[in-house]
């Protein structure tokens, strides 16, 4: 989806005056401990690191005494951006919540229905160990007699595929609230005795989430303007006969892990490996953004969560999910139980528009050139550029001078050498992954290669005229030193390229780049420079690898 970012001040947004957000700050510190001593999160495309949000993360040891000191921190810690989808005006917001559910601890006539652990069986798949022609979506697959298959999917489940494998955790009452927790994600347990224990998300099958309110909008079952949780569950009892193959439409099916019920006012430990922080956490697109940014959502329509006024708060990105795409899209935790269950109904029914507005750290302006008019660049960005120059390489053809593809930047090399003064028309570092383009270029859609050039570039009929290796880069590296490669190719005159993005674990690469470059093509800063994008054939790094059609410079020959 394309969008830009526009900024804005913290005045502009509506309802800040009137917003405390010390309990975000509470969820910083969570994020700091994990991110430095246990693992750092994963930079999304807008190029927003870990090491960009430190400095705020370090701020956020100090107390903070009250709403006034709060909102105080973060204007001095964050800028606020207006995301603008390019499609629509504005963004969408649902809720999310955990339910508390009654079950036991073994099965008996009334509770039968059970919530599995991970089985043995279940293994991670990715590019490495993929079985050829199995769809890309599936993360998990079924080991068996040495080779990897599809899981089986719900309804084999239910019917009994795991019974007798001992994974079951407890028993709830319905098989309709068994599969609500599934859509949440997590849940409650209240056992007889009046204990609690958690269960939390562990692993799915791997099947495409199919949502059951959208098959019964379909099948005219349901108005589209009222359906809700609620009304879904309304139907399914009146129409028990016909429950299951409703349910079995949605072929994934969660598995979970138990943890303690630790703190009664937080929420689960979710996708950030943090605690949800009750009103203040926010599911995110997590190929866009990084856990541990802030956003300020806010929304005319909302008025369920904040005592009938329009939605306004600040609010921390800590998790994700398969059904929030796109850079506008949030999902909001409203915290556990029923009256957050009845808050996260009100919530979806309203089909909640809003605008979002993520906060980006000051100090990482501070560093951006792409914040600063005719900045020169520094020798860190010199050398962040040189690793480009290293890795994109001339195909044999029209390309002779690398360096002058690259504006200079060639200069740098792997041998000791004087270091020669930048060339002033070397462009600006593109902000570290992160676009404020506001291009108003015609934003062509991108069609695939014509099947027959795509087979003379594979047999070397046609020339592919450059190449640029982002393997091994981090995304917040490689967003801006492919967006300057492609603007030098285009405006050198090139036509076919190569963009290498590399498979999947190999030499440390988790395949987020092969899944981010084809989102930023789409970008306003991307879009104009592109005409068509392909997977490359095998010959020259198959799934792992993009021909890239360029479009024509303004003035150019068509």
């Amino acid at each position: 989806m394309a969008f830009h970012l526009e900024p804005v001040s913290f005045s502009e947004l509506p309802g800040w005056s009137a917003d405390d957000p010390a309990p975000v700050i509470a969820s910083l510190r969570r994020c700091h401990r994990h991110a430095t001593e246990v693992k750092p999160y994963k930079t999304g495309s807008l190029g927003i690191s870990v090491g960009d949000l430190l400095p705020a993360f370090e701020a956020a040891g100090s107390d903070f005494s009250d709403a006034a000191a709060a909102r105080a921190f973060f204007e001095a810690q964050f800028v606020p951006f207006r995301i603008c989808p390019e499609e629509k005006r504005t963004g969408f917001v649902t809720a999310f919540y955990e339910p508390e559910i009654e079950v036991r601890a073994g099965p008996d006539a009334e509770f039968r229905f059970p919530f599995y652990r991970r089985p043995s069986d279940l293994v991670d798949i990715d590019d490495t160990n993929r079985p050829e022609g199995m769809d890309p979506y599936f993360v998990f697959g079924r080991r068996r007699d040495g080779r990897i298959e599809e899981y089986p999917d719900r309804r084999a489940i239910e019917e009994g595929f795991l019974a007798g494998r001992g994974l079951e955790i407890a028993y709830a009452r319905s098989k309709v609230d068994v599969f609500f927790v599934h859509v949440q994600g997590a849940a409650r347990l209240i056992y007889p005795d009046g204990s609690r224990r958690r269960i939390t998300y562990a692993a799915k099958t791997g099947h495409r989430f199919s949502a059951v309110g959208k098959l019964l909008i379909d099948r005219g079952e349901i108005d589209a303007a009222t359906v809700s949780m609620a009304s879904i569950r309304a139907w399914l009892a009146a129409h028990a006969d016909r429950a299951d193959e409703v349910l079995w439409h949605n072929r994934s099916f969660i598995f979970f892990r138990e943890a303690p019920v630790e703190e009664e006012g937080l929420g689960p430990v979710a996708a950030a490996k943090v605690p949800l922080e009750p009103g203040r956490s926010l599911a995110v697109d997590r190929l866009i953004h990084t856990f541990g940014v802030p956003f300020y959502v806010a929304s005319e329509t909302l008025t369920h969560l904040d005592g009938g006024h329009p939605f306004g708060r600040l609010m921390l990105a800590l998790d994700t999910g398969s059904a929030i795409v796109g850079p506008a899209r949030g999902d909001i935790f409203t915290g556990s139980g029923d009256q957050a269950g009845n808050s996260r109904v009100a919530c979806a029914t309203t089909q909640t528009s809003s605008f979002s507005y993520p906060a980006r750290p000051r100090s990482d302006i501070a560093r951006s050139p792409a914040m600063a008019k005719d900045k020169k660049l520094s020798t860190e960005d010199r050398i962040l550029w040189g690793k480009v120059a290293r890795s994109a390489r001339p195909m044999p053809g029209r390309l002779e001078n690398l360096e002058e593809l690259l504006g200079g930047t060639a200069e740098i090399k792997a041998v000791p050498g004087p270091e020669a003064a930048p060339s002033s028309s070397t462009p600006e570092k593109a902000g570290r992954g992160f676009s404020l383009s506001r291009d108003k270029a015609e934003h062509r859609p991108h069609h695939p290669l014509e099947r027959p050039v795509k087979r003379k570039l594979a047999k070397g009929r046609l020339t592919l005229e450059a190449r640029i290796d982002l393997h091994g880069m981090i995304q917040s590296e490689a967003h801006g030193l492919l967006l300057q490669f492609l603007l030098r190719a285009r405006d050198r005159g090139l036509r076919h390229v190569l963009v290498i993005t590399g498979k999947g674990t190999s030499l440390g690469s988790d395949g987020a780049l092969k899944r981010a470059v084809p989102l930023w093509f789409s970008l306003p800063e991307f879009r104009p420079l592109i005409s068509s994008c392909e997977p490359a054939a095998r010959n020259h790094g198959g799934e792992g690898a993009l021909y890239v059609r360029l479009a024509r410079a303004k003035g150019g020959a068509s």
